[in-house]
């Protein structure tokens, strides 16, 4: 599932609009990602809360479970802080809106925070709350429209449902309720991941209706939503929804947004003071009558003048930056800043979609003019620098690292304590390692991340892209270490999210990596089993699949079960059926055929594997493992076939192949290893060591196609001569 579009948006819209017209308002069912940025943290950030509260108790991760353990005053040790300190944010703010404007008629909520209520307020808006923790019911007329219904209480109520048990006992009470909201109106589900109880008796009612949409802030929902989803109309699943965003675009398609108090302030409290009794009581009071009369001379007197603040509010960011000339304060300047950023953002959205460089540039054009404007701002130079990271990936120039690490830097010495910076500076400082295959960086990008885990301890962004950090710099350097270390991360980041089919995904890879290192085959096994893990949340994966077959390749070498190749081949046949254009799942089958080939001495394999590598070569015309290892089959058929008349035209290839290598080729000097052509590998050897693109003397020494040259003389002074390389 792909993030959802502004068309999206506009099609959920156009519903409300016509259930409005037939005075059916409908309704939205809110989890905690709709309280996330009013700095109420998820149920992982919760029980971190309490574990550093209650160290001494041994509290599980899952947060039912953590609540069953705690006593109600221990938990409300660390719960009422946290909702006592609660800030509005804008999620909720657009909410209000939508409620005000009439489009929306009920909110049920498994939140215990007040902050929806608050932000009706701040709209002028007193909207009627039930407590469905103390007082659930059967019947629903005497709801009224509208309402915030709290399912499991509120933080200042009698009860709030926090344990596994208290919220399975809840939830069949919650059943009427969910069933005559989803029989009368639409349902949008927003911010809830479906991880507790109550999402067993929302799943049944909403299989029984299908006017009902789920947004996931994930474009990829977990299994159990994934099986609800099958029940809903395929365009009614949104992914990648952060709420307060997709809350704000939809109430400025409903054109209920910003509230009057952002926009027309003295308007708003007029209309605040419009019930207000006069005062003193009882007395004739003429206090509030005068106050009144201010206002609205206020009003009537306001000079006529371009807000810019409200063009900002309302999303017009292109009529903001047409105004760039006439603006002469420094809010104005900043209200048109942030138009270019936020013009910035969205190109360099629709960049990584098309992988375009242009759009990346783009992009980073915008964020420029913003930094004219307003020269320390940290969005723009965090932005860009995330820009510069694309355009490095999408073209392959790594001198844009470099200018992304910048930008980085700059946006950290204004914001130090900014763990989003200083994780995409991580990011890009070891996609540039990966490139230069550069242990000094790797470990400049192990230390971004530490610096933020001391910041945020549960930002789940950061154990997962250090994991696959360690896991790129234990495949080149050899230091298994490394691959223990990404595991451990990625225990971190499950425990965080634990559907989080990436995570399972690289933690297999890591597996795979340490059974390698270690010759462990137990490895190899507990490896598929994370990727049978991570196919079973998404499982259309074809990374994973890819995965799969590379570990059971990897079984295939190493505890010599050639039948093995076979299934190998089968999970990249399964990866390319899902996603054509993946090379490198092409490169791998053809690395599993010419295994396979060379363990049968079938020239057939061998051919097959050549064609493989021809695919992906189709598709990325410069991936060089792949020339390099099509020469390798080509060198092989040749051993085995050398006077095939029909080989000769493609020998000549190989040849053309080979003089790419001119300064020498590793992967040819294997094939000819294992083609008995120990003169010829030994060639290409030395030149691989004269240019230093020769690998590590691990990999040397543990490389099964160089079995058959670790007693030779000069091989032996080749290895000691890459060592000493090493040390200087």
């Amino acid at each position: 599932m792909a993030k959802y579009s502004r068309e999206d948006v506009a099609a959920l819209a156009v519903h409300m609009k016509r259930e409005q017209q037939q005075v059916r308002p409908i309704a939205f069912l809110t989890g905690a990602g709709c309280s996330l940025l009013a700095d109420i943290p998820l149920a992982s950030g919760l029980v971190q809360r309490f574990k550093v509260k209650f160290p001494d108790k041994d509290l599980p991760e899952d947060y039912g479970a953590c609540m069953a353990k705690l006593s109600l005053a221990e938990r409300n040790d660390v719960l009422v802080p946290i909702l006592q300190a609660a800030k509005v944010n804008w999620a909720q703010i657009a909410l209000a809106c939508l409620l005000k404007a009439g489009w929306i008629g009920r909110v049920l909520t498994f939140n215990f925070d007040n902050v929806l209520a608050r932000a009706c307020g701040l709209n002028g808006l007193y909207p009627a709350i039930y407590d469905f923790g103390v007082a659930p019911a059967n019947t629903f007329d005497h709801i009224v429209t509208p309402s915030i219904l709290h399912l499991h209480g509120q933080g200042s109520g009698l009860a709030m449902m926090n344990s596994t048990n208290e919220m399975q006992a809840h939830a069949d009470k919650l059943k009427p309720l969910f069933d005559d909201t989803m029989r009368h109106m639409g349902l949008v589900i927003l911010g809830y991941s479906g991880g507790d109880p109550s999402f067993g008796a929302l799943a049944a009612t909403a299989s029984n209706h299908n006017q009902h949409w789920w947004c996931s802030h994930d474009e990829e929902p977990a299994e159990h939503v994934r099986k609800l989803l099958l029940s809903f109309p395929p365009d009614r699943h949104l992914g990648g929804v952060a709420a307060d965003v997709f809350l704000i675009e939809l109430a400025r398609e409903l054109e209920c947004f910003p509230p009057v108090l952002f926009t027309e302030y003295e308007q708003h409290l007029l209309n605040e003071l419009e019930p207000v009794v006069d005062f003193p009581p009882d007395a004739g009071g003429s206090i509030l009558v005068d106050m009144r009369a201010r206002l609205q001379h206020a009003i009537v007197s306001k000079p006529e003048k371009t807000d810019f603040n409200q063009l900002l509010l309302e999303g017009k960011w292109d009529e903001l930056v047409g105004l760039e000339a006439s603006a002469t304060s420094d809010s104005e300047k900043d209200a048109v800043a942030w138009a270019y950023t936020l013009q910035g953002v969205a190109l360099a959205d629709r960049a990584r979609a098309a992988n375009s460089p242009a759009l990346f540039t783009e992009a980073g054009e915008k964020y420029a003019a913003a930094l004219v404007l307003k020269p320390y701002s940290y969005a723009a130079l965090n932005n860009w620098g995330n820009a510069l990271g694309g355009q490095a990936r999408a073209t392959g120039d790594l001198t844009y690292f470099i200018k992304a690490e910048a930008m980085y830097e700059a946006a950290v010495r204004i914001k130090p304590d900014s763990y989003e910076a200083l994780t995409n500076w991580g990011g890009v400082v070891a996609d540039h390692a990966k490139a230069l295959k550069d242990a000094t960086l790797f470990t400049k990008a192990f230390g971004k991340f530490r610096a933020v885990l001391a910041i945020k301890p549960d930002f789940q962004p950061a154990h997962f892209n250090w994991a696959v950090a360690l896991i790129d710099s234990a495949s080149f350097t050899g230091n298994s270490s490394h691959f223990q270390e990404a595991i451990e991360k990625l225990e971190a980041a499950l425990a965080i999210k634990p559907d989080d089919h990436d995570a399972l995904n690289y933690w297999g890879i890591a597996l795979d990596g340490l059974a390698r290192a270690t010759g462990n085959l137990t490895h190899f096994n507990e490896a598929i089993t994370k990727l049978k893990a991570a196919l079973a949340i998404k499982p259309d994966f074809p990374e994973a699949l890819n995965n799969w077959g590379n570990a059971l390749a990897h079984i295939a070498q190493v505890a010599n079960r050639s039948e093995l190749y076979i299934d190998a081949c089968e999970k990249y046949d399964a990866a390319i059926a899902i996603k054509p254009t993946y090379s490198e799942a092409h490169y791998n089958w053809g690395n599993a055929l010419a295994r396979r080939a060379v363990a049968a001495r079938n020239l057939e394999f061998f051919i097959e594997a050549g064609e493989k590598y021809r695919a992906a070569l189709a598709i990325e015309p410069n991936f060089h493992g792949a020339l390099d290892h099509w020469c390798i089959a080509l060198y092989a058929i040749a051993k085995f076939e050398p006077n095939a008349k029909a080989l000769r035209k493609q020998l000549m290839v190989a040849h053309a192949a080979e003089a790419r290598f001119r300064l020498g080729s590793y992967s040819l000097a294997c094939a000819l290893t294992l083609a008995n052509c120990s003169d010829k590998a030994r060639v290409q050897l030395e030149q691989c060591l004269a240019s230093g693109t020769l690998p590590i003397a691990y990999e040397m020494e543990t490389n099964e196609d160089l079995a058959s040259l670790r007693a030779l003389d000069w091989f032996r002074a080749l290895l000691n001569a890459r060592r000493a390389q090493e040390k200087s």
